[in-house]
């Protein structure tokens, strides 16, 4: 009697362990789906906020286009001091379009290891950038508002 007892205490302790470790398995299977699921999200929202991005720094570029032409037509000393300040916001955008760029490429290689870092530095380059962006369309609108009919 002693003999049964034992065996089904090692039968019980068997059953336990493997409970355990199908536990520990599903577990692990859970935080993999969670991080994947994370990962094609922020995939997501940055391809849109890349985008959205491009775009914007595209018709920004256009407006500073159009803006350039309508210099032309302002006296001397005025085309020369518009023509400055275009340069410079010209220079701006172009940094703003240097960051995106190295920023995106950053993103790519983050994507590799991904982890909850690279969702808070996305969450802080876009928030950032488009505090650049807003900047330096309020800029060139407020260059030609009063300047250039």
């Amino acid at each position: 009697m002693l003999c049964s007892c034992n065996t089904a205490s090692k039968k019980d302790l068997s059953d336990a362990k493997e409970n355990i470790n199908k536990a520990n398995r599903d577990l692990q299977q859970a935080a993999k789906d969670s991080r994947d699921a994370a990962k094609e999200k922020t995939i997501s929202e940055w391809k849109t906020f890349n985008d959205k991005s491009e775009k914007d720094v595209e018709a920004l570029n256009e407006q500073i286009r159009q803006f350039q032409k309508k210099i032309n037509t302002a006296d001397q000393k005025e085309n020369l001091r518009l023509k400055n300040e275009l340069s410079q916001n010209r220079e701006k955008l172009k940094a703003i379009r240097e960051k995106l760029r190295e920023r995106n490429a950053e993103f790519e290689n983050g994507m590799l290891k991904f982890n909850d870092s690279i969702v808070s530095k996305n969450e802080s380059f876009q928030r950032e950038f488009n505090y650049d962006m807003d900047e330096l369309d309020k800029a060139v609108k407020d260059l030609f508002k009063n300047n250039v009919k």
